[in-house]
């Protein structure tokens, strides 16, 4: 009778000793046949384990059984070892090891990177915030609005204010006028000349002073109280009396001893502005403000809401439409000064539309109002 017995790890069939699967764990020991599996990994099935299948999500690969993420940055992917096949952009180059690296782009000063390309700062920006990509502070004639500078319109003989947001008129003593600033470059009146961006009345050479005034070049100049040095060209005090100091109007303020986060004005200490992060501690103006509803104006923390394109914001700190008609506005009244029809003027700042006129109140059709006279 022949020998059916067969070393461990080894089943008898057909007169010989054959492996047994290494998945098993216990086999029959005629057939080979798989009765129980080694791993938990793997399941029985018809005499042979299996491992089991394991579902992973889309941007998951499989290792050991386990779902494991993909890098983020991998557009395509080797299933069997998470390697990344591709990058998810071009932002990424693809390394050697499968892996994915962002490109970093390096742009000169005055520039911002945008995707690998460098794009030029507005020269109207003077603050750029290079992480949200967008301008937190403009040239003057310009204010920020949805991160972009935009120009303050003005009206005809008027100029942007000193802070961008409102316009103001030029002297009506000017002839011509510096379009940004309103500085007059010459005047309306014969003889008068331009001193300082204004237009003044000169005196004779000639001319007699009056007591503590002294002669500059022109007008007869008074000599401000407690100043010890007056300078003849611009008329202000450069040095003052002793016990006194300029204050930011220029003129000699009596000294006062005062106390922290205080500054002393024309011999008065005051504290700090409402709504005020930082003073000027030599002008006594707020130079920025607490939060972002505040804006400064004339050294003022001013309540500022943000308006939509076609608005304006109106004295009561609230914005209200501009009209429809409009082409372009002034942003502190919402005036028209264009108008979107070509052919049709403003008048008093409306527009209306073709074929009427604006009586003073509404726009009126053109022929029924000649008709009325």
């Amino acid at each position: 009778m022949a020998n059916t017995q067969c070393p461990p790890r080894k089943y008898f069939r057909f007169g010989e000793c054959l492996d047994v699967n290494v998945q098993c764990d216990t086999f029959n020991a005629f057939t080979g046949d798989c009765l129980s599996c080694k791993d938990p990994n793997f399941i029985l099935g018809n005499g042979t384990c299996t491992p089991k299948k394991v579902t992973c999500a889309a941007n998951q690969w499989v290792s050991n059984f386990t779902c494991l993420n993909v890098s983020a940055s991998c557009g395509t992917f080797d299933p069997n070892t998470g390697k990344c096949l591709t990058c998810v952009s071009n932002l990424f180059q693809l390394n050697a090891d499968g892996t994915c690296t962002a490109i970093i782009v390096n742009c000169p000063p005055g520039q911002y990177a945008e995707g690998l390309q460098c794009i030029a700062i507005p020269v109207e920006c003077v603050q750029f915030d290079r992480t949200l990509k967008k301008c937190t502070g403009c040239i003057f004639g310009f204010f920020v609005e949805n991160g972009v500078c935009t120009k303050v319109v003005c009206p005809p003989r008027q100029v942007p204010s000193r802070f961008g947001l409102f316009c103001v008129d030029v002297s009506s003593l000017c002839k011509d006028f510096d379009p940004l600033t309103g500085d007059c470059l010459s005047c309306n009146i014969a003889g008068e000349v331009v001193r300082n961006g204004k237009c003044v009345q000169p005196n004779s050479a000639l001319a007699g002073c009056k007591a503590r005034e002294q002669l500059g070049f022109g007008p007869c100049l008074g000599v401000e109280i407690n100043c010890k040095t007056l300078n003849l060209v611009t008329g202000e005090c450069d040095e003052c009396d002793e016990g006194f100091f300029k204050d930011f109007t220029g003129r000699c303020a009596r000294k006062s001893s005062c106390g922290p986060n205080q500054w002393s004005v024309n011999g008065d200490c005051l504290g700090t502005p409402d709504n005020c992060a930082r003073v000027d501690q030599n002008t006594g103006l707020c130079i920025s403000c607490l939060g972002r509803d505040f804006r400064l104006q004339q050294g003022q923390c001013v309540f500022f809401k943000s308006c939509t394109g076609q608005q304006f914001l109106n004295s009561a700190g609230q914005c209200a439409d501009v009209s429809p008609s409009c082409g372009t506005w002034n942003p502190s009244n919402g005036q028209c000064i264009t108008c979107r029809n070509a052919n049709t003027q403003p008048t008093s700042g409306v527009c209306c539309p073709e074929g009427q006129i604006f009586d003073g109140r509404v726009c009126v059709n053109a022929a029924a109002l000649q008709q009325s006279f």
